[in-house]
């Protein structure tokens, strides 16, 4: 093989299956090179989808009625104004897919614990995507989709999610999620009086639950193992049946 048709086999190598990793639904299908002599092109197929809606402009101030006109496929969250893309996490150049079968898993383990104690009762239990809106001193417009959400005072919920703080709200953490819902999300639950409010983390096998007191979150506790007490007094979930 000539010393040329080498460097030009290096070169598509690098250079195309990155660009692929650069455009949605793009497969990388062959690279230049030489057999007998013979020259052979690389192929790139790209397949492109075409939305109605332009992508929001994360810089841009939005509200709630502005999120109602969103039809994009896409999952957002709207923090006092400000846009938060759910598959980008915090990151919106370092798209993530949606949560991993592990989270999915967790979420259904702690919702059917939850819902089955309730039933019966007057709080009720929702998985996302649900709407959680929260309406800030400013005015500005908060709209949240936690991964669990309790709520104990049926007048806050209506036909499109919630309005309100939830009693309990449970987050699952993946890596895109994880500075938002431990910094940013902890302190604006707290800020609304949020009663209780769990940190799971699937990789670490680790509960942490922050409990409201006096106005702010108290020094959580850390569960490991057994059975974790939860924001009901007569209810707890055994560590095994939240993580297998």
């Amino acid at each position: 093989m000539p010393e040329q048709a080498g460097a030009e086999i290096s070169n598509s190598i690098e250079l195309f299956p990155a660009l692929c990793d650069l455009i949605p639904f793009c497969l990388f299908t062959e690279f230049e090179y030489y057999i007998d002599g013979l020259k052979r092109n690389y192929f790139i197929t790209c397949i492109t989808i075409e939305s109605d809606m332009p992508s929001p402009d994360l810089n841009k101030y939005y509200t709630y009625k502005d999120y109602l006109t969103w039809d994009d496929g896409k999952r957002w969250e709207i923090i006092e104004g400000k846009l938060y893309p759910l598959e980008f996490g915090d990151d919106p150049q370092n798209m993530s897919p949606a949560p991993k079968r592990k989270h999915q898993k967790i979420s259904g383990n702690l919702a059917r614990a939850i819902g089955n104690y309730l039933l019966g009762k007057s709080c009720e239990v929702y998985e996302a995507p649900f709407d959680v809106r929260f309406v800030e001193e400013d005015l500005s417009e908060t709209v949240l989709q936690p991964d669990i959400s309790v709520f104990c005072d049926q007048s806050k919920l209506d036909d499109r999610g919630a309005k309100g703080a939830p009693d309990w709200i449970i987050e699952i953490l993946s890596p895109s999620t994880d500075f938002r819902d431990k910094s940013i999300k902890a302190f604006l639950y707290q800020k609304h009086m949020v009663k209780e409010y769990w940190l799971v983390d699937p990789d670490k096998q680790l509960v942490v639950a922050y409990k409201l007191k006096d106005g702010r979150f108290d020094v959580p506790n850390e569960y490991t193992e057994g059975k974790v007490p939860t924001f009901f007094d007569q209810l707890t979930i055994s560590f095994d049946d939240i993580f297998s």
